[in-house]
């Protein structure tokens, strides 16, 4: 307690737990929370706030070590036999308070979420939060090793300018190579996704590398503070040099995520079977009762083209459809504010994002958009005006036309089949 009583009287770092509760709350609010239920998005969603939260935790970091390295009231450690002892309570005291806010947001959201059995795993997810509060040490311990040098007022302005730059060059900005702060960082569903386990590891293996470096670098007493070592300086240098050269030479590594195919499990009905991912029950709940309405819209003015037998939830690495079945996404509008759009919704089923053409180099033809565009307002049509359908709705795709059922059995057919 006496400890505890001294590091909060007399080091900065402990309050900053203050502003990183308030960028925490305020990234968890973003877009209403969707991400709630799907465990992988929740703690990726918690990254986002990761270079932020480092840039106070380096700044506090630095400015305490510079109190304590600088002659005058707190030099204590130009006199302390063991100084190793010193820069752990001055590091203890920059993270732990940050770590401990980040734990907490994401068990809570796993909570309120109701994640039971995310798909992919617990042990991932785990490692990941690992791997995420490590990058949070991380940066107290670049505000520790540059508020050795400096006095207080430039070790935390630059301690916090090195965050900053860091999460720059340490990121890969969705390019495939090695980045050691890529933490995650996702505002969309990534089922279908999973961690990298190499990326994680070799993550976790430089962050406890250079942390270790940076507590224990080698210093020597000065008339104004302290100064690396000759030993302490190769030590410095390699604090800069590894990370950057990890991401240039470790091509089996490429990439923070990596596919895992999975089929949802959770459906609903018959003629058509809507299915979706158990961590998007919310949403498959919303989305079914609309798309059966859409169906049965389309069975009733006798456009066979729209009864899809299967309907499956797509994800992020795989279309779930076949020629003689549909599937959609997680729409933005749910994103956005919880509600279904209707064209949105109808565009989804007849998109053919099964076919390999779609996302080739040469991308299809006018002809093609034009054929979805009008599959798309004939069923938009079929929904809004069911007893006397007009030539196009009002919310169709501008120049649109209304196709009768042998028309849209024909399209569909040639758009499902990839023939175009």
């Amino acid at each position: 307690m006496r400890r505890l009583s001294f590091v909060l009287r007399s080091c900065v770092s402990p309050w900053i737990v203050l502003p990183v509760i308030g960028l925490s709350i305020a990234n968890w609010m973003q877009r209403n929370r969707t991400f709630l239920g799907e465990g992988m998005w929740t703690v990726e969603w918690a990254a986002i706030a990761i270079p932020l939260i480092g840039i106070f935790v380096a700044g506090g970091a630095a400015v305490d070590a510079a109190r304590f390295t600088t002659p005058g009231r707190y030099h204590v450690a130009l006199t302390a036999r063991h100084p190793s002892r010193l820069w752990l309570m001055l590091f203890s005291a920059a993270t732990v308070p940050a770590i401990c806010v980040h734990i907490a947001g994401i068990a809570v959201h796993l909570a309120l979420g109701g994640v039971r059995n995310p798909s992919v795993g617990w042990i991932a997810m785990i490692m990941a939060v690992i791997v995420q509060c490590l990058g949070l040490l991380w940066f107290g311990a670049i505000g520790l090793l540059i508020g050795r040098y400096f006095r207080p007022a430039a070790a935390g302005v630059l301690a916090a300018s090195a965050a900053f730059g860091a999460f720059y060059i340490f990121s890969t900005y969705g390019r495939p190579r090695f980045g050691l702060l890529s933490l995650g960082g996702a505002t969309i569903p990534r089922i279908g996704l999973t961690w990298n386990a190499g990326f994680l590891a070799l993550q976790a293996l430089l962050f406890g590398a250079t942390i270790a470096l940076a507590i224990l670098l080698p210093s020597r007493g000065t008339t104004t503070g302290l100064a690396p070592t000759r030993m302490g300086s190769v030590a410095l240098s390699a604090v800069v040099i590894v990370p950057i050269l990890a991401s240039q030479f470790s091509p089996w590594v490429q990439r923070n995520v990596v596919g895992a195919q999975e089929l949802p499990q959770t459906c609903d009905g018959v003629a058509p079977r809507i299915c979706y991912y158990g961590e998007h029950t919310a949403f498959g709940a919303a989305a079914a009762p609309q798309i059966r309405r859409l169906v049965e819209a389309a069975r009733r003015a006798g456009y066979d083209a729209f009864s899809y037998p299967v309907i499956n939830e797509s994800s992020a690495t795989a279309a779930n459809r076949t020629a003689t079945s549909a599937s959609f996404p997680m729409l933005s509008s749910y994103l956005d504010d919880h509600s279904i759009n209707d064209e949105e919704l109808v565009r989804a089923l007849v998109l053919p994002t099964h076919c390999p053409g779609l996302y080739a180099a040469q991308p299809p033809s006018e002809a093609f958009w034009s054929q979805v565009d009008n599959l798309t307002a004939t069923w938009l049509a079929l929904v809004e005006h069911p007893a006397s359908p007009p030539a196009s709705s009002p919310s169709s795709p501008a120049g649109a036309v209304r196709l009768s059922p042998a028309q849209a059995l024909a399209t569909v057919q040639q758009v499902q089949g990839c023939r175009w």
